[in-house]
């Protein structure tokens, strides 16, 4: 991962698993995420490569992906998200946001607004609804 940005990220990271509140620590982690690929553009397509070339970017990687596992576990134990949402969906869609940030964010003063719309949307879609009687 670019270097500055994907320690930050994984500080960051570190400190949403101190939050007791599990939708918000997710939530929180996932709407850094989307702010640091939009504001880095490097950031989406190197999480979303099959293979690092440098071991420190998969040991970030790694710990992105253990804590990004551990916000959502917590999250779909409290039943705060959908319980189909896998831990390898995360990835592809904080990806998917950056790439339609890309695509269609407008200028970039416009671009975190954006994001953060995105996001919202599809947050909202995550959340655990309750079954139809």
């Amino acid at each position: 991962m670019a270097g500055l940005a994907g320690k930050a990220l994984a500080a960051h990271g570190r400190q949403a698993l101190a939050d007791t509140d599990p939708r918000h620590a997710l939530e929180a982690f996932l709407f850094r995420t989307v702010e640091a690929q939009v504001t880095d553009a490097s950031l989406a397509p190197v999480a979303a490569a099959a293979t690092d070339t440098l071991p420190r970017t998969t040991e970030l990687k790694e710990t992105l992906q253990s804590v990004g596992i551990a916000l959502l576990d917590r999250a779909r134990a409290a039943g705060a998200v959908r319980r189909d949402l896998a831990a390898t969906d995360l990835v592809p869609l904080m990806c998917g946001i950056a790439y339609a940030v890309d695509v269609h964010g407008g200028t970039p003063a416009d671009r975190l607004d954006t994001a953060h719309r995105y996001l919202a949307a599809l947050l909202e879609g995550l959340r655990a609804t309750p079954p139809h009687p």
